[in-house]
Parts: structure tokens; sequence; C-alpha cells
């Protein structure tokens, strides 16, 4: 039942401005709220991802470490409401 739930899509944007880069992720998951355990794929995919870099943070090469980590969640509410 959660394999339909857990459909992450991930887009990365490279913003430049003079000397300054930065690399924003965005994370989305369409069917977050349609079940009761939505959260797990996405606390596992977070919980993925510092695991991943803390393995790239501590090992020999740390030159070329691509940080995919989860910095902040959002989740909205529809405008619409019942009653």
């Amino acid at each position: 039942m959660l394999e339909n739930f857990s459909i992450l899509q991930q887009t990365s944007y490279y913003y430049r401005y003079d000397y300054y880069c930065c690399c924003c992720n965005y994370c989305y998951n369409a069917k977050f709220a349609d079940c009761v355990d939505s959260w797990k794929p996405v606390a596992d995919y977070v919980e993925k991802q510092f695991e991943q870099f803390f393995q790239d943070e501590t090992g020999l090469n740390r030159h070329n470490i691509k940080d995919t980590r989860v910095h902040c969640c959002l989740y909205f509410i529809p405008p619409y409401g019942r009653g």
C-alpha cells in the first residue's frame, strides 16, 4: 500500500550571483496526505540523505561531496475548508 505513496521527485536549482553560487534541492511528494503513514517515505528519504552526506564527509575524498541534504520541509494546507 505504501509503494504508491513513496514517489519523491527531486529537482535541483542552481543560482549564481557574481561570485556566489547556491544549489537548492526541491523534493515533491504529490500524495503526501493521502494515507495515515504518508510521512514515513519522506522521513526515510531525509534520513538517507543525511546518512549519505555523513558517509561522504567521513571518507578520504572530501573534495567532491555533493550535498543533497534536506534543510527544510514545507507542508501546504489547501485554502478551502469544510463547513
